[in-house]
């Protein structure tokens, strides 16, 4: 879905759009061209050399100079050479439209008046209009809200991606911001056209008007230009997040081994790090809850703390924790958590097991999980932990950051486990993100299980 939505932004060639109008050879004369303005509704004629194009002749200067006082008289015998424009806007057919719309309203926007000129390996292929541009910028725009529509009722309809509900209100708000001005931008541009259109009809049309329009044109097309192109990076960011999602599955496993598991499978990135990491995970956590949730949280937050906490810092050292929490017992932030000194690795060891191992005492299915990722890196400001979860917030636009890690954590967290998730930072002292879940979550499966596991 994402990637047909993309397509229709970007994908679309000039040649697409070309319209059929006559064309006239450079070497005709200006009475030639009389009856191809008298018969049709053009707005402007191609003029073309051994089949290549060489200039163009708008309607209005046509108007101007052939058919004012005695201009007839004067110019009839005279080349048609005398009423073009020797350097018309050409583009070759393959060029997308996304493309030209944003070279014409950036380097030509006389173009939007007198038209393109397409050609194929140098011949001239055929004519698009300012007026087509614009209404295909339109039509690319509409049909890119409504695919954005369809593509959000999807995902929130896949089971599978069902914890990511929030995530797709948070894209749909972004989305829509850019795609609501460009929709906006294109409906004004239409109403503007059509009444350019009638003006135009009625054959007095000013040169001050259609300089109004012109300049009117190039404002609506270069909003509906940027505007597109960032709804389609937009888009194209949520799509990679989507595919790489992993299940919500419940089950379940040991979380100690578990969150090694992971760690495991992100050493290539660790390894090519300076910075120390040090853990100290309680052993024997048996929990049931979502393994997928717990892997993409601790990914998140790890790869955040890599890019984000060591800037400028030659090496530094992060820390995870994950244990049992008393219920009741208030989240540590930095300061709190920088009182316990860990040991790379340390494991310490709660409550009963059978031979097993798998005994799963009534108590503990009220208990809590902590999982906590600290640094001692150079910390945030309030302002930016202000806005940390904030989907598409980053402090890394411009060296790639998409924004959207914390605010999958945050969802993930908070939906997926049916926990909290609470950043604390100072500034040149450190950052700890701390999550607080339950290590069983209730479900009709859990219960039996539960009870099976403390039968005697």
């Amino acid at each position: 879905m994402t990637q047909r939505l993309l397509n229709t932004i970007s994908q679309i060639s000039i040649a697409q759009i070309c319209e059929p109008v006559p064309v006239i050879e450079d070497t005709c004369v200006c009475a030639a061209i009389e009856h191809l303005f008298n018969q049709t509704e053009i707005s402007a004629l191609p003029v073309i050399h051994n089949h290549r194009p060489v200039g163009i002749i708008t309607r209005i200067v046509f108007q101007e100079r052939y058919l004012s006082k005695f201009g007839r008289e004067l110019n009839a015998r005279k080349p048609v050479t005398f009423l073009m424009n020797e350097a018309p806007f050409v583009v070759c057919d393959h060029e997308r439209v996304s493309e030209v719309s944003n070279r014409v309203t950036q380097f030509s926007p006389k173009a939007l008046d007198e038209g393109i000129l397409v050609t194929r390996r140098g011949r001239y292929l055929g004519y698009v209009s300012g007026l087509a541009l614009m209404r295909n910028a339109l039509q690319q725009v509409k049909e890119a809200h409504q695919q954005l529509n369809n593509a959000q009722e999807l995902l929130i309809e896949n089971e599978k991606m069902a914890y990511l509900g929030g995530l797709v209100a948070g894209v749909a708000h972004e989305i829509n911001t850019p795609i609501g001005i460009a929709l906006t931008a294109a409906t004004a541009l239409e109403e503007k056209t059509r009444d350019f259109e009638q003006m135009m009809a009625s054959g007095s049309v000013k040169r001050s008007q259609v300089s109004r329009y012109t300049e009117a044109a190039n404002r609506s097309v270069a909003f509906m230009v940027s505007n597109i192109e960032r709804a389609s990076h937009l888009i194209q960011s949520f799509k990679q997040v989507a595919v790489d999602q992993s299940t919500d599955a419940l089950r379940r496993f040991d979380l100690g081994k578990y969150c090694h598991e992971v760690l495991f499978s992100l050493s290539p990135k660790l390894k090519n790090s300076p910075h120390q990491l040090r853990l100290q995970i309680e052993a024997n956590l048996q929990v049931y809850t979502s393994p997928g949730a717990i892997s993409q949280i601790l990914t998140n937050l790890i790869v955040n703390t890599l890019e984000h906490a060591f800037v400028d810092q030659p090496s530094g050292t992060i820390t995870i924790r994950i244990k049992r929490q008393p219920q009741g017992h208030k989240q540590a932030g930095v300061e709190g958590a920088k009182g316990a000194k860990g040991v790379e690795g340390a494991e310490g060891a709660e409550g009963a097991e059978n031979e097993q191992g798998m005994k799963i005492e009534q108590a503990n299915t009220q208990q809590q999980i902590m999982l906590q990722v600290e640094d001692n890196g150079r910390g945030m400001e309030p302002t930016v932990l202000k806005k940390i979860f904030a989907p598409f917030f980053t402090t890394r636009r411009n060296q790639g950051g998409s924004g959207l890690g914390l605010h999958i954590a945050f969802n993930l967290a908070t939906q997926g486990l049916n926990g909290t998730i609470k950043a604390e930072s100072v500034l040149n002292q450190g950052t700890c993100f701390t999550v607080i879940f339950p290590a069983w979550i209730k479900t009709e499966h859990s219960d039996s299980m539960l009870q099976k596991a403390t039968q005697p």
